[in-house]
């Protein structure tokens, strides 16, 4: 499920969002309360992870 909420609040810009929840088969509701949740331990570790991961990578090249 957060797969679909991840690509729908990438392209919000641009197609509208309740025409995208109705085609990847959930509720507008659902994505807007996904949408205000705070950051999980996991998520926030994850993402601290991959910016480390890329500035690395960047100071490799």
């Amino acid at each position: 499920m957060t797969e679909k909420y991840e690509f729908i609040d990438g392209e919000a810009d641009n197609f509208p969002v309740q025409r995208m929840c109705t085609w990847a088969g959930v509720s507008t509701s659902g994505f807007y309360h996904w949408r205000s949740r705070p950051l999980s331990a996991t998520a926030k570790r994850r993402a601290e992870l991959r910016a480390v991961i890329l500035q690395v990578f960047s100071d490799s090249q």
